[in-house]
């Protein structure tokens, strides 16, 4: 590989980063949420919460997992995961959609990024 090619990806990685990081899209989701779910704020938090536990929890296992079955199929299984939970979003009209998207986010988040931060 090339150094233009080596800089090209690195710059392609960080906006992959960027775009990825759940910070930025939080005030949107949450803004969401509100609007098309029709959840109050504490509902809201008490949701993240638990998604937030959910990944702490899975931490460990979806690292386990990607040993087991291989890194490509881990990375597979928890893009599977988030596009689930984008479905859910884009449909949510209620508190249980946006619970379920919110679990498949946090299990796909888990299942792809335990393998980028490994390899």
């Amino acid at each position: 590989m090339e150094e233009t090619e080596g800089r090209r990806n690195i710059l392609l990685y960080r906006l992959y980063v960027i775009f990825n990081e759940p910070l930025l899209w939080g005030p949107i989701l949450i803004a969401s949420l509100q609007n098309l779910a029709h959840m109050p704020l504490p509902d809201i938090f008490y949701m993240e919460s638990v998604v937030l536990g959910i990944c702490v929890v899975l931490d460990i296992p979806s690292g386990a997992l990607a040993d087991l079955i291989g890194r490509k199929k881990t990375i597979i299984i928890g893009r599977i995961f988030l596009f689930g939970s984008a479905f859910f979003f884009t449909v949510m009209g209620s508190p249980l959609e946006a619970w379920i998207g919110n679990i498949l986010w946090a299990v796909g988040l888990e299942l792809v990024d335990i393998v980028s931060v490994g390899q």
